[in-house]
């Protein structure tokens, strides 16, 4: 239960830290902290050792992207299509704030545009401001994450059994009888050529 509650003021007090951002910085830190989340909920649940684990989330890994991330938490079941879809547009909003060295914001009409189509909030566009809409979905997306951590379990390796030495012996006497068998069969068709 303290760690649940320990969850929850991670939450609140990430969006306290928002609400003090500039529209730039509450994109950029907000998209850098819901990949952080999917990177933990993935380690937590996906198979080998941590330094293995570390080399998939390598630049180059397979998991090296906020974009790999979100697409690989959806087909493994870890959030459902709507969250998918939230958080590509919450990365392509990163992107703009990232990639534009112009003065924007959040009223600015591409980006405006792509909050209105978050779905992890309870807002109306054009009811409250594209940076409500933009936090509440964030907020909403990290209890999700923070929902996945705690009710699905981890992946276990999967492990062949070593098989009895009963099997292995019955398994070393049939190859043998069989081999046996093939070469007396070669060993009578010379025979019968000759």
């Amino acid at each position: 239960m303290k760690e649940h509650l320990e969850e929850i003021e991670k939450v609140f007090t990430f969006r306290s830290t928002l609400n003090k951002e500039t529209d730039r910085g509450c994109a950029l830190m907000a998209a850098s902290f819901l990949e952080s989340e999917l990177t933990d909920l993935l380690k937590e649940k996906l198979v080998g050792t941590k330094s293995e684990l570390n080399k998939l989330f390598e630049f180059n890994g397979p998991l090296g992207t906020f974009s790999s991330k979100i697409k690989i938490c959806h087909s493994l079941g870890f959030i459902n299509k709507t969250t998918m879809n939230d958080l590509e547009l919450i990365r392509k909003v990163r992107n703009e704030f990232g990639h534009d060295h112009n003065p924007i914001d959040f009223s600015t009409e591409a980006i405006k545009n792509r909050i209105n189509n978050l779905r992890s909030n309870f807002f109306v566009p054009g009811e409250v401001r594209p940076r409500f809409i933009f936090t509440n979905s964030v907020v909403g997306i990290l209890g999700t994450l923070i929902g996945s951590k705690r009710l699905i379990k981890p992946f276990k390796e999967f492990a062949l059994k070593e098989p009895s030495e009963e099997l292995k012996k019955a398994t070393k006497e049939m190859v043998f009888k069989y081999a046996d068998e093939v070469i007396q069969k070669i060993e009578n068709d010379r025979k019968k050529v000759t």
